[in-house]
């Protein structure tokens, strides 16, 4: 059975969140994003910004962005597994960081998590969450 492609390609982004404050070994979450129905959607750019830390991170220190997969909207979060980028941060500075991460196909329904592991508090609304990625009405 072959696609049939009923509409072009078209590129999609959610603001995921803006302008929070994410502290030390502490999580924030994006609203849960929905790709649509009859919709392939490719792979996923998550977009993160941060524009300083409370003091410089400590060596070794990250961010970490992780896509959760959900059952149905409002659904279970399948967050248990291994997976994710690792972000590298080393100075109370700008950072800008785009991480890939892989859309399990079918899944409908998404979270995106964002993990501070720097071993700092990130400013007062310094950090910030864009997702972008195609999708295709099939």
């Amino acid at each position: 059975m072959a696609l049939t492609f009923t509409d072009t390609a078209k590129s999609t982004s959610d603001l995921s969140f803006d302008t929070v404050t994410i502290n030390d070994d502490a999580t924030q979450d994006s609203a849960e994003i929905d790709s649509g129905a009859n919709t392939y959607v490719g792979d996923l750019t998550a977009l993160l910004t941060v524009t300083g830390f409370a003091a410089a991170p400590d060596a070794g220190g990250y961010m970490k962005v992780v896509m959760i997969p959900l059952s149905g909207t409002g659904g279970t979060e399948y967050n248990d597994g291994p997976g994710g980028i690792v972000l590298p941060v080393t100075a109370d500075a700008l950072y800008d960081m785009p991480a890939i991460l892989l859309r399990p196909p079918g899944t409908r329904y998404i979270k995106l998590r964002v993990t501070n592991v720097s071993g700092q508090n990130t400013d007062a609304d310094a950090a910030s969450l864009s997702a972008k990625w195609l999708a295709v009405t099939v």
